[in-house]
């Protein structure tokens, strides 16, 4: 899909699992540098409305050269299920990468496991 200022978005989940890929390449470097703020609060958007408050996040500085990144995370109590999700999302030039599970009663990957697979998507992508 196109968004209303011309970047480009990819999304591939299932349903019935809540796992996303999201891929999304803005007009430019600096444009994307400026959504930037708007993308990751998107992502904690969605963490919160998997019932999970106060989520941790840990940022991930020069996560990869010219990459920075963040990883947000957390569990919850809900009617006696447990619900856990970790987000991960980068800025490499102008494209925003973003993998996130969210779980009931299972257990989501680790915080090294989800930047292993983004190290693997980042290192396809020439942003």
């Amino acid at each position: 899909s196109t968004t209303s200022g011309g970047g480009k978005l990819c999304t591939y989940s299932q349903e019935g699992v809540v796992f996303e890929v999201l891929v999304g390449q803005s007009t430019d470097a600096a444009t994307a540098k400026a959504q930037e703020p708007a993308f990751q609060a998107e992502l904690e958007q969605g963490v919160a409305q998997a019932g999970i408050v106060n989520p941790t996040q840990t940022e991930l500085p020069g996560f990869e050269s010219g990459v920075d990144a963040a990883i947000i995370e957390g569990s919850a109590s809900l009617q006696g299920q447990k619900i856990s999700g970790i987000a991960f999302y980068a800025l490499k030039g102008a494209v925003f990468v973003a993998i996130s599970d969210v779980q009931i009663g299972g257990s989501i990957p680790t915080s090294a496991a989800i930047q292993s697979q983004a190290q693997k998507t980042l290192g396809r992508i020439h942003g």
